[in-house]
């Protein structure tokens, strides 16, 4: 990780960092060790050994920052729906501010109350007082944050891709996406892999859509496309070529949960009422192989979580965070051992 004259260092065990070390004029220097954070940019970095497998994961977290942070209260006998007054305006302002840092830092579960809360005129008591309970969540759990676990990155990594919508639950009639995009293994055809975390996105649809199928496919083309950044950045790391030049050469998978979605994009040929939706799919089909996009049930659906306000799905997305993985398989075996309960195949 890099920021502007700040440095995170990664190396095999094999190699003389000091090489690295005598090329420039260095400021302060700090080891990473096991199970002792090291605060960058105010986050918190810890290596912790998995153990179940051994290796050595990432931990971020902001605890400190959290720790800072206050919870806050609406006015007794304020209405629900009541105008905020000044004052509540910016306190919802400040509210927002420190949630959306964390959200896009190390705690995207909360990625979407962030989102959906109106601002200006349009925000009422209600909002307020569900930004604190978003903030009561975080300050409970301040030792949560992101995982990033030992997935080994070369030529035969897998970018894998999540993307999920919510039809017309936003302001306006808008509907939100969501989108998570990381790095895998190849055992992610057969089995459960490790998912690496490398972006996500909660924001409102870039146009009003008229069904849900016209919001999935409009989160999917985004999300496509945030993939293709990263196979482009990788591949260009892994084999030496710039990215206008190498193109996507690392396998891909892209999770969507609607079934529609899925049918329109493996048709060669999809009928489609709605013109704009068919440039999405098109879009999409542009950017992905065919056997590239899988359909996953809702539960495995990960993105989810960022589409909209629901306590139980921040806190499962949340859970998930502590040990991220992917679930493309088939295989009622595979879901079996990540959830512990038994199940029936997909169909």
């Amino acid at each position: 990780m890099t920021y502007v004259d700040d440095f995170v260092i990664l190396h095999r065990e094999d190699y003389d960092i000091k090489e690295v070390f005598a090329l420039f004029e260095w400021g302060s220097l700090e080891k990473m060790e096991l199970d002792k954070p090291v605060t960058f940019k105010g986050k918190e970095l810890t290596l912790c050994r998995d153990n179940q497998s051994k290796k050595v994961d990432m931990k971020i977290t902001m605890k400190k920052f959290i720790d800072g942070l206050d919870s806050g209260k609406v006015q007794r006998g304020r209405p629900p729906d009541a105008k905020l007054t000044p004052q509540e305006q910016k306190e919802l302002r400040s509210v927002c501010g420190c949630l959306q840092w964390l959200a896009t830092r190390c705690r995207p579960e909360v990625a979407a109350s962030v989102s959906l809360t109106p601002h200006g005129a349009e925000a009422c008591v209600s909002d307020l007082k569900a930004l604190y309970v978003t903030m009561e969540f975080i300050k409970q759990t301040p030792d949560q944050g992101l995982l990033i676990p030992c997935v080994p990155l070369n030529r035969d990594s897998v970018v894998a891709v999540y993307s999920d919508s919510s039809w017309n639950n936003a302001r306006k009639s808008g509907s939100q996406i969501g989108t998570l995009t990381g790095v895998t293994t190849p055992q992610v055809f057969d089995a459960v892999s490790s998912f690496a975390t490398i972006d996500w996105k909660s924001s409102r649809s870039p146009r009003v859509c008229r069904s849900t199928l016209a919001s999935e496919a409009t989160a999917a083309d985004e999300a496509a496309d945030r993939g293709m950044f990263l196979n482009l950045f990788l591949s260009e790391l892994m084999w030496n070529i710039p990215a206008h030049r190498v193109g996507s050469r690392l396998s891909v998978v892209h999770a969507v949960d609607a079934k529609s979605l899925y049918d329109a994009v493996i048709s060669e040929n999809p009928s489609l009422n709605d013109r704009r939706t068919l440039v999405s799919i098109r879009s999409i089909q542009e950017q992905l192989p065919v056997d590239a996009i899988r359909w996953v049930p809702t539960d495995v659906q990960f993105s989810d979580g960022l589409t909209k306000i629901d306590a139980k799905l921040r806190d499962r997305f949340a859970e998930w965070l502590q040990r991220p993985v992917c679930i493309m398989t088939k295989d009622a075996q595979a879901k079996e051992k990540h959830t512990g309960e038994s199940v029936e195949p997909w169909i």
